[in-house]
């Protein structure tokens, strides 16, 4: 499935060459990049993140993560238990056949200096 790339085009990354390519989740980028690169590109992109269980999630989060892994592996076993259950509700809703595809959104930056 196909979902909307929703773009916002700032400056032309055709100018020089590409110094810098970067997926970030912060918005605060287009500051830095705008006083540091003065030709940038900035899109954001809807994607689908297919993951095999429902427990996926979570264990991902708790094995590679970093902060979040930290925050997890300070909880007491019972809230522990708690959190993986609604984690695993959550990622249910997103059933397709026999995956489970979760929304994701990433900003991708492309810059280039003069």
């Amino acid at each position: 499935m196909n979902l909307p790339n929703l773009n916002t085009k700032v400056g032309s990354a055709r100018c020089g060459k590409i110094r810098c390519c970067l997926v970030v989740t912060d918005l605060a980028v287009h500051s830095l990049f705008d006083r540091c690169c003065p030709s940038f590109n900035f899109e954001t992109h809807l994607v689908e993140w297919d993951v095999p269980t429902p427990r996926y999630l979570f264990e991902a989060e708790r094995d590679a993560g970093v902060r979040t892994a930290g925050l997890l592996a300070r909880q007491a076993s019972d809230r522990l238990e708690e959190i993986m259950r609604a984690i695993e509700a959550g990622v249910r809703r997103y059933t397709k056949g026999d995956r489970f595809a979760i929304p994701m959104a990433a900003h991708i930056v492309v810059a280039s200096k003069r």
